[in-house]
């Protein structure tokens, strides 16, 4: 009964935007959005105007978030507690505030979305948090962060991450039939 009720709202509607005139064209734009998790920032910045403009050829929304992390907030910490499951969602860090891409994901949906990516409360590690929706200001985002690093050193988190998580991504499959249970 609720996909006939579903069906019947709908019933008359018109789509507003152009559909693309075929698969090929749709996957020519979805190439590049195949990275996912932490990148060192430079590659990030990078990163994120390609996935802006990826997901504006698709037709659907991507939003960069700033989180400035409370004082005397080990950067690291945090960052380990990002769980990205899905690919086009980036994160880094710098100057004290992580930066972190959602594609295909609207703005109304962002709070829930970072609930899902940071098991924890925000509020106990981030002072504040900016919300840029609008591709244009991404794209102007993403330039002033490289012109303005630039010349900066900024700390590469990939190694300590990597090192955290290790366990996680063991190249051999896991025997359960052989599980020593006594350690």
């Amino acid at each position: 009964s609720r996909l006939l009720s579903q069906v019947q709202s709908i019933q008359g509607f018109q789509f507003s935007r152009p559909l693309p005139p075929s698969i090929e064209h749709v996957l020519q734009f979805t190439e590049n959005t195949f990275s996912k998790g932490y990148l060192p920032f430079i590659e990030f910045t990078k990163q994120v105007e390609v996935h802006s403009d990826s997901a504006v050829n698709l037709g659907v929304s991507g939003v960069l978030v700033k989180l400035e992390l409370l004082p005397r907030i080990d950067p690291i910490h945090p960052l380990h507690l990002f769980h990205i499951k899905r690919e086009g969602d980036v994160f880094s860090l710098v100057e004290n505030t992580v930066y972190l891409y959602l594609h295909a994901c609207r703005e109304n949906d962002v709070n829930n979305a970072i609930k899902h990516l940071f098991k924890l409360e925000t509020n106990d590690f981030f002072a504040q948090q900016n919300i840029i929706s609008d591709h244009f200001y991404i794209q102007q985002e993403c330039r002033r962060m490289q012109r303005h690093f630039a010349d900066t050193e900024i700390t590469d988190f990939t190694q300590q991450l990597q090192e955290n998580v290790s366990y996680i991504f063991d190249t051999k499959t896991a025997d359960i039939a052989n599980l020593n249970t006594e350690t």
